[in-house]
């Protein structure tokens, strides 16, 4: 678990998922994640998530 690990605790988790109902996304997020994305998506879609997390750091 990255998350778990105190030398990967602080990296930023952006998972990517064919996984698109709400109580599923949720998960995600109470697992660790800072951002949920759903296929099908765009590249500049998933570049403009990974600038987004990037700046809030």
């Amino acid at each position: 678990n990255l998350k778990a690990d105190e030398r990967t605790a602080d990296i930023p988790v952006i998972m990517l998922s064919a996984k698109s109902q709400e109580y599923e996304q949720s998960e995600g997020l109470k697992r660790g994640a800072v951002k949920y994305v759903c296929k099908p998506f765009t590249p500049s879609v998933l570049g403009d998530v990974v600038a987004e997390v990037l700046g809030e750091q």
